[in-house]
Parts: structure tokens; sequence; C-alpha cells
């Protein structure tokens, strides 16, 4: 099956999808989301103000098709569960989490949709959150499975591994033989393959460690019968320690687990002022105006369907991953004034040209770009402490 027949399959009308927004930098309000007598979810009526929201954008796992339309998100963790379904634009909030509650977003498609229900990598929330959650499409996992020689099983499962350490950086150079999928002493599952491009699985030959694409190492298990397993994956950093994930599976689903959750980092605040986190305040000023009431939406453009605008940073990343681009690359986020997400959506004024032709920063306190030059100021830290 060619990579533009897989393409065409996905976008049928099995599943609706919205790409078009990636036009421009700035989104409309997501339609009902949540409650369907208030569908408008920046409406404070329509959440609880003791309780926290995760909030995201439902998307194919591996980009080909973009954001989801019709897909329910659940809480896994909580009980009751909290649910929602995507807007138009792919877009899901789920409200009233308590503080402190750790859950697995689990997607479940649209009527006749392609795809496999989806468990995705746990989240902590301790304030809200914004955080992408996927979604594994079956044409995608057929093609991969011919293009690997391996058989499909009946009545299986597929795990994706994302393969980040604490501080939300890639594990790289992992041998596949080393990353085991465990029932008690015995491998289960086909695999692992690494992802040796950002859309499609290599064989071990081809690919036998890990390698970082667009950021992210990752690795995947065909075939995996239902039960409970523990996935066990080297700790460069400590030997003695190995990443162990426990992780249940259900017959024709797919599982997404990470084998850390970034810590958080931070330095002490000056008297008086409010602390800004990048999953909670930063982030969802960079995906869409409707999330917050104001924004940049910067992840419509910078995305990984528009790589050339910056191909060090990709907006659509998922909160962790992105920060760590940032923190990566030198004069982001820490150079005070002159860090470049500062900087660039400034509006200059004559006779300096604007460095940013579809969006420049508003004045005020409460502006997208007084929000990013004080969270700089405070450290830039990734996320509050447990």
């Amino acid at each position: 099956m060619t990579s533009t027949r897989l393409i065409d399959l996905l976008r049928t009308g099995l599943v609706a999808l919205s790409v078009g927004s990636l036009v421009a930098c700035v989104g409309d309000p997501p339609e009902a989301l949540q409650n369907p007598d208030n569908p408008d979810p920046t409406d404070p009526g329509n959440t609880d103000p003791t309780g926290f929201k995760l909030s995201g954008t439902v998307m194919d796992y591996t980009d080909l098709a973009g954001a989801l339309q019709g897909f329910s998100v659940a809480t896994n963790g909580l009980t009751p569960p909290v649910t929602a379904t995507s807007a138009t634009d792919g877009a899901y909030l789920l409200a009233n989490i308590a503080e402190g509650s750790t859950i697995q977003p689990a997607v479940t498609p649209a009527a006749n949709a392609l795809y496999r229900p989806t468990t995705n990598t746990a989240v902590l929330v301790n304030a809200d959150v914004t955080q992408n959650v996927y979604a594994v499409a079956e044409p995608w996992l057929t093609q991969q499975l011919l293009g690997l020689q391996v058989e499909a099983v009946k009545d299986t499962a597929v795990l994706a591994v994302e393969l980040v350490d604490p501080q939300g950086q890639p594990l790289v150079d992992i041998p596949a033989a080393d990353i085991q999928l465990l029932d008690d002493q015995q491998q289960v599952g086909a695999g692992p393959y690494f992802f040796g491009t950002a859309t499609s699985l290599s064989t071990v030959a081809d690919v036998p460690n890990s390698v970082a694409i667009d950021g992210r190492a990752r690795a995947m298990f065909l075939n995996v019968p239902p039960g409970s397993y523990k996935l066990n994956v080297p700790n460069p950093d400590n030997v003695d320690q190995p990443y162990v994930v426990d992780v249940t599976f259900v017959a024709n689903s797919a599982v997404i687990a990470a084998t850390a959750m970034p810590t958080p980092a931070g330095v002490g605040l000056p008297s008086g002022q409010d602390a800004l986190y990048f999953t909670g305040d930063i982030y969802p000023l960079l995906q869409r105006v409707a999330l917050t009431g104001f924004g940049c939406a910067a992840a419509n453009c910078h995305s990984t369907q528009n790589p050339a605008l910056t191909p060090q940073l990709r907006f659509d990343k998922e909160a962790a991953l992105l920060h760590a681009d940032m923190v990566a690359l030198t004069g982001t986020i820490d150079n005070g004034e002159l860090s470049t997400l500062y900087k660039k959506p400034l509006r200059e004024l004559p006779p300096e040209l604007p460095d940013h032709p579809n969006y420049t920063c508003v004045t005020g306190t409460n502006a997208p770009c007084a929000q990013i030059l004080l969270w700089i100021t405070q450290g830039a830290p990734l996320a509050p402490p447990p």
C-alpha cells in the first residue's frame, strides 16, 4: 500500500478530518466539546472552578491524517470517568479533574472510523494541562506489518513506546534486544521495531538502536496478546534502575506508553509573582485561541505538516517534548527579553520591520507575550512541582 493510498484511506468519509486550519496562525472556537447545553469551553459556567482541565487535540498517531473529529476521550483512572468528544478541529476538553489525579486518556474512534481504541500516556494533573492525545490507524498498522513482513495475529494489540527520560529528552542508542515486554520472564509480542522515520517502522536490521526523529525516539510492539505485562527499558543514566512500566492490553486495541513522565523544573519566584508553567500557562497559548480566550495558535503553522517554517521547533508536539526542544535550542527561552519565543512575535515600531507576518503581540499585562516574558524570567519551568 502506498503512502498516498494510505492518506486517501484516512481522509475518506469514514472519518472527518480537519487540516484546513493550518493556513493561518489563528483559530476559531471549537464547537460543542463537553456540555451540549453550554458548548463554549471558555465559558466559566461550563467547568467546575474547583477542578482542573485537561485539553488539547485528538490526533492521528503518525500525523498522516492530522486532527480527528468525533472521537471520544475519557479519563482512565478516575471514577466516574470524565468524557468529551473531539470537535471539528480535533479539540477536546475534560473538565472537573481533581488536583493530583494521574490519568491515562483513552481515545475511542468515531463510528466507522478506521482506528483502534487507543490508551495514551499517563498525565499528572496538578494544574490545567494542555496535551494532545492520539489514535492509531488500522490501515497504517496493516502497512507496517506488510513492510516488516510480520503476519498479523487476530485479536491482539499493539504498544507504541515513547522513549523519553524525566527531563523530556529522547532515549537514543538503546538496542532493540534490550527493550522487553515481559509476561513474568517471557517476551510477548513481535518487536520492538523502531520508528526509522516520523511515519514508519523499520526492521531491526535497518535500525538496530533507538534513534531520535523530530525530537522523539519511539518503538512499537506488534501482535501483543491481551493481558497485563511489564515494559522494561534500560536507563542510560542508571543501569541499576531501568524504566519499568506496567501495561494492560485488550484485544484489537493500541496503547501508547512513555518510559517516564518529565519531572518539573523551575526557580524561586520574586515576592508577589504568580508562578507560570509551560504545561498549563504557555503551551495553551501556542496551540489555539479558543481554549484560552487569547493566544497565538502557533501550532497551526509551525507544525509537523509545515516543517520548513521552524525546522527545530514543531509547536504541535506534546508539551514536554516541545519544552525540551526549546531548552536545547539556545536563545529560545534562556535570554530574557531577547529570547526568540518572546521577541519574534513582538509588534515592532518603524523603522524596524516585523519578524512575524501573521501574528504580533498585543499590549497589556494579560497579553500572550507578557505572559511568555514573565514565564521566561521565572526560569521557564515545565510544570508545577508534585
